[in-house]
């Protein structure tokens, strides 16, 4: 050749070519796929950026409905190297692709972020970004199916990117392209790590030194011809030869040093290397534990990155004492080499995930003031008072108001024979509505005292809380607990907002709804069901989050205490806007009564107040039903001291107010909620309100359901899809994206893609006690991403 280079082709690939950079003939040269690529994909490697063909797309079949929107649908692909094809999952935010058409069947791309996962035995690649580059007219090559090619006993191929074993050679000196290095002379090879001195990636062997294009015999040119100007790669003639620095060393180990630092809203339980940097929001500070398995130590530390993603840190015994020194609040850390795991009990974390961290986990502390200063010292995510009614209870919350009300100082006895503290303040907002926050020790001490002192010398501070856990007794409530962040008067737009709100808009005197039990929520659209439809959907459905409906039904069968009447003595002192009503205890030795909130006050009497369970029926079944306070009075047609008072001086009197209640109709507003009681989560159902029958529109309602009848339409109402409500994990990343660029990848948390089994048709299904379902099954997909389906689908 007039060039000196050698033009060689082959019916296939050179015997000393690696599999690693095997290029097919034909459109393979313009597509360039790299085999055994798909191989890798398939036993998990995650360090590749291949270029693939896709060997075929199609839309996985969803069984919830959600499939007839483009944005909703989720896509299978089979990705070829050309000799195997993998199966892969497209991320939800690569739809646009192939909604524009540029994402097609027999489309080439290049993978340039993926995960590798392995989900019951079944391997799966996520795809996450990719780049679209030429599509040929037909699948190139011949692939088979990886499980196929494994199953054969077809070894993996070798990891790309680092040396192989080395073997001796007999050649020369420069290193072939895609060659084990020789055990003599200095060339590197392609692909592996570069030196900083010798003669790299010498194409063609030859001495060291050798030049692209040389003669595989040696690395001078024939006698009379000059050296090519094109030279080698990194080759100096005048620089001495020096002993490649990675021959026979055998195989190095892949660099496990993350790339980039990972945003919070990206972390889920396959990712396997990852690094975080985040500021702690809280103290860290060691508890313990004792039950009938042992004594134990955990250490919970809360954790914020620049993006505003937060998740909880948790580790124990020995690792909870090492981590204690090292964590301090307020401070940066990178941290590393911790294990993502789906949060088992919500009521103890805002986030879907945790990071367990152990002995081998790496935590650094971040010094440099940009990198510390990108991180703010705390994250609200505020709502609105009034929301807090629809709330789950155990559920945390971040709320900012005006403290209104501070209660005293009262001391508890715990069940462990202890003794802790609480305060009550109530807090109200521009929304309309009043909620009691109860603060335990330490934070009813301290904080409390100073709000106590603060209203006491007529200033009403802004109190902004972080991480306040949702309870439920005669309404809904916040307290609380170890995670809890309260600021006075904290320096925020909403703070300012409120402040004006209280003093010149007349906060502080305004009607505020304060949460009780029965009321609230719903309105004059409920919708109205009959019995039978409200328990199918109970079942069906669940009840949280919590709904209401109206229902036309009338009293069965109230149940009473054998030794008592259905009501309770409650304390009638004032606990901030409305009534204490804590169920009251009689001192006989003192001949008084005490009230656990009101601890150390005088009590000077009871107020009785109804609490009643009974069954209620229509045409088409029966349900058991709670009422308090002001409902019970409406059915029992009498305060709930005079029917105490009938119980102790006519019984019979009694018994027969009992019956004259049962069988009277009514038209009733119920609430279906769930209620935990000794770790046991059921529906129930309570009486919000109730009201007597108006015959003139219920009768106009039923002419409305005979005439969809006739017409062969439903009559039942379905219940609406609950506003803003996610599946359990919610859509992970909701926000991706919205701050510009390539948005981070999005996952689902509940369930780890859904359950027990992966089937044929490319859908993971829901196993084990869950309505089956492809990989569709998700709630909420705000940004991109696959959001968990709570317990139904993955």
């Amino acid at each position: 050749h007039s060039t000196g280079r050698a033009l060689v082709t082959h019916a296939g690939p050179p015997p000393h070519i690696g599999p690693s950079l095997v290029r097919l003939p034909k459109t393979m040269a313009e597509f360039d796929l790299e085999v055994g690529a798909a191989m890798r994909l398939y036993h998990g490697d995650d360090g590749l950026m291949p270029t693939l063909q896709i060997a075929d797309l199609r839309a996985l079949q969803s069984k919830d409905g959600n499939s007839d929107d483009p944005k909703n649908k989720r896509y299978r692909v089979m990705l070829s190297d050309g000799q195997h094809y993998v199966t892969a999952m497209l991320s939800s935010q690569l739809n646009p692709l192939v909604l524009d058409g540029k994402l097609e069947k027999f489309t080439v791309v290049k993978l340039t972020e993926y995960l590798c996962q392995t989900i019951n035995n079944r391997k799966i690649i996520i795809a996450l970004q990719l780049d679209v580059g030429g599509k040929p007219s037909d699948i190139i090559g011949q692939p088979i199916a990886c499980e196929q090619a494994a199953a054969s006993g077809e070894a993996p191929p070798p990891p790309m990117g680092g040396n192989q074993p080395s073997a001796p050679r007999t050649l020369g000196a420069g290193g072939n392209y895609g060659q084990p290095q020789n055990t003599h002379g200095a060339g590197g090879n392609y692909g592996q790590p570069q030196q900083t001195f010798g003669n790299y990636g010498n194409y063609g062997g030859g001495v060291p030194g050798g030049n692209y294009g040389a003669p595989p015999g040696g690395g001078q040119p024939p006698a009379g011809q000059p050296a090519p100007s094109y030279g080698g790669y990194g080759n100096n003639p005048n620089q001495q030869n020096i002993p490649p620095q990675y021959s026979n060393r055998g195989a190095v180990a892949r660099n496990e040093a993350p790339h980039r630092i990972t945003p919070i809203s990206s972390l889920n339980p396959y990712m396997n290397r990852w690094t975080i940097r985040v500021r702690v929001t809280n103290q860290p500070a060691i508890r313990t534990w004792h039950n009938a398995r042992g004594d134990g130590k955990v250490l919970n530390v809360d954790l914020l990155d620049s993006e505003g993603g937060e998740i909880k840190a948790v580790c124990f015994n020995d690792t909870a004492e090492k981590f204690s020194q090292v964590f301090q609040g307020g401070r940066v850390y990178d941290i590393s080499k911790g294990h993502v795991s789906q949060v088992k009990n919500k009521k103890y974390n805002a986030s879907d995930f945790e990071i367990r961290l152990d002995n081998t986990s790496l935590v650094d502390e971040v010094t440099d003031p940009q990198a510390v200063a990108s991180i703010k010292k705390i994250h609200y995510n505020f709502q609105k008072i009034a929301s807090i009614e629809d709330a789950m209870v155990g559920g945390m919350v971040d709320v900012i108001g005006v403290v209104h009300t501070v209660g005293d100082l009262a001391t508890i006895m715990k069940r462990d024979g202890g003794e802790t503290s609480k305060r009550s303040v109530h807090i109200r907002d521009d929304s309309g509505a009043s909620v009691e926050l109860t603060m335990w020790a330490p934070h009813a001490v301290d904080i409390g005292g100073k709000l106590e002192a603060m209203v006491n010398g007529g200033e009403h501070p802004v109190l902004a809380v972080k991480n306040g856990r949702v309870g439920e007794f005669q309404g809904k409530n916040i307290g609380t607990v170890g995670s809890t962040n309260i600021d006075v008067n904290p320096d925020l737009t909403e703070a300012a907002k409120l402040r004006h709100w209280y003093d010149a808009e007349g906060g502080a005197t305004a009607t505020v709804t304060t949460f009780g039990g029965g009321g609230g929520g719903g309105g004059k659209g409920d919708r109205y069901v009959s019995i039978a439809q409200l328990k199918d959907e109970i079942a069906q459905i669940g009840a949280n989050p919590p709904f209401w409906v109206q229902c036309r039904c009338h009293i069965t069968y109230i149940k009473a205490p054998q030794d008592s009447g259905p009501y309770y003595p409650a304390c009638p002192l004032q606990n901030g806007d409305r009534m204490c009503q804590k169920k009251l205890r009689f001192d006989e030795a003192q001949g008084s009564w005490n009230c656990e909130r009101h601890s150390g006050e005088h009590v000077p009497h009871c107020e009785w107040r109804y609490i009643l369970n009974m069954t209620v029926s229509d045409h088409t079944g029966q349900h058991w039903v709670s009422a308090f306070g002001d409902q019970g009075d409406a059915i029992m047609g009498m305060k709930a001291s005079e029917l105490h008072r009938l119980y102790n001086d006519n019984h019979a009197a009694y018994e027969q107010a009992l019956q004259n209640a049962n069988f009277t109709s009514h038209m009733m507003k119920l609430k279906v909620k769930e209620d935990s009681y000794n770790g046991e989560t059921r529906p129930k159902t309570e009486l919000s309100r109730i009201e007597a029958i108006d015959y003139v529109a219920e009768s106009k309602r039923m002419l409305d359901k005979i005439a969809k009848l006739h017409a062969g339409q439903s009559i039942d109402e379905p219940r609406p899809p609950a506003r803003g409500s996610m599946g359990m994990g919610g859509a992970y990343g909701a926000n991706a994206g919205m701050n510009g660029g390539a948005p981070p990848p999005a996952y689902g948390a509940a369930g780890g893609f859904g359950g027990q089994g992966f089937n044929n048709d490319g859908g993971w299904n829901q196993g084990g006690g869950g309505a089956g379902g492809t990989y569709n099954n998700y709630g909420g997909d705000a940004g991109g991403g696959w959001a968990g389906g709570g317990g139904g689908g993955g």
